[in-house]
């Protein structure tokens, strides 16, 4: 059994004085970032669309839908200036092209992609960010091996991946970075939900092809808290990859 314990204490840095902002806290990366994060000394500042259970004075939660403009801006105007961003809210919704509505499109795109420029839109324009401060965007290795079904995420993942490019072009002036990291399989609630669609036989089929096994949430956690550091200065504009060795095994 993955001892996550080991994990999170793999790498250990110093966030004091920090004040860091993550989206889609309730579970999985967010959650799991959130905690290292708290544990390295940061202020963290949380959202999702559910009350989460970390006890810590340097933790600050605010309930609501990020899709919503509204729930945006009421953040926006109780957070102090922050030192970096981790976006790892997500959904995932699988369906043939032929099946695809706008309606449904959004729902997926509202969340995935233009809540994440809107998040980071109102936090330039309100200058709620500190220089030399860094943004994380959770994206996904399918934004780049799409997959049948997977239309609408993997568009809304490509997309997202640009857009952090452009942002690190844009606030380069001021020193404040933006990258991605495109995770495969991840033991999270998207995890769950695909064997609940599909079948724990297909689910075992495929993590059998990843070398390293299914990803951990703590395994992200750590990558982002890299990004975040100091110690990732000179990374910019890039997207890391983290697929426990699965792509290569179409090579």
């Amino acid at each position: 059994m993955l001892d996550t314990n080991r994990i999170l204490e793999a790498a250990n840095y110093d966030f004091n004085g920090k004040k860091i902002l993550i989206t889609g806290a309730s579970g999985g990366i967010g959650f799991a970032t959130a905690k290292k994060l708290i544990d390295s000394g940061a202020e963290v500042y949380t959202n999702s669309r559910r009350e989460i259970e970390i006890i810590s004075e340097n933790h600050h939660h605010f309930c609501g839908d990020i899709s919503e403009d509204s729930t945006i801006e009421k953040w926006i105007s109780v957070l102090p200036n922050i030192d970096g961003v981790v976006y790892s809210a997500g959904i995932l919704d699988t369906m043939p092209i032929r099946f695809a509505k706008k309606e449904k499109m959004m729902k997926t795109w509202d969340i995935n992609f233009f809540a994440a420029v809107n998040l980071s839109a109102q936090l330039i324009k309100k200058k709620k960010l500190n220089k030399q401060g860094a943004f994380v965007f959770i994206s996904s290795i399918s934004a780049k091996h799409p997959y049948i079904g997977g239309s609408m995420y993997t568009a809304s993942k490509a997309a997202l991946e640009t857009y952090s490019k452009v942002l690190a072009l844009e606030l380069k002036g001021k020193l404040i970075r933006s990258n991605c990291i495109a995770p495969a399989m991840v033991k999270t609630e998207m995890y769950e939900k695909g064997i609940e669609k599909g079948s724990l036989e297909f689910m075992e089929e495929h993590v059998a092809k990843y070398p390293f096994g299914a990803g951990e949430s703590e395994d992200l956690a750590q990558a982002a808290c890299f990004l975040l550091s100091d110690a990732a200065r000179w990374i910019n504009g890039i997207t890391l990859t983290m697929d426990g060795g699965f792509l290569l095994q179409g090579t």
